[in-house]
């Protein structure tokens, strides 16, 4: 049974986005850099989580279930599927999972552009959101 739901996978991954930019408002930049990485781990974990779901999601539009929250299985189910959506992700996770969570990159203008790099690899996921069923 298909619902119609105003509430679209799209707008779940780009909620995560989002919230991710409000947690970094508390993060006092200064000198293109924010003082405060707790705020840019929080952010980082969150924007991660909504670009994981995207992909998990698109992966299942195209019949393959992605289980857990192994990397590598999502990167071997989108290699099958798209390798634009695969390279943006790997970037993606190297610049918001690795640089800014793990390694604390708190550098202003690379947290902004790897935002609205993760904003892009939704955004491209898009159109695939007529296929859903809800």
């Amino acid at each position: 049974m298909k619902k119609h739901l105003e509430h679209t996978y799209y707008d779940e991954a780009m909620r995560y986005i989002y919230n991710a930019e409000e947690l970094l408002k508390k993060a006092a930049p200064e000198e293109g850099y924010y003082t405060d990485l707790k705020y840019v781990k929080s952010a980082a974990g969150t924007a991660y989580a909504g670009i994981e779901k995207a992909a998990k999601w698109y992966a299942k539009l195209n019949g393959i279930e992605l289980k857990g929250k192994n990397v590598e299985m999502i990167k071997d189910g989108l290699r099958k599927i798209n390798k634009t959506a695969l390279r943006n992700f790997v970037a993606l996770y190297s610049e918001i999972h690795i640089a800014m969570y793990y390694e604390d990159n708190g550098r202003v203008k690379f947290v902004k552009d790897s935002f609205e790099n993760a904003k892009e690899f939704i955004a491209y996921l898009k159109p695939y959101n007529q296929l859903a069923q809800y």
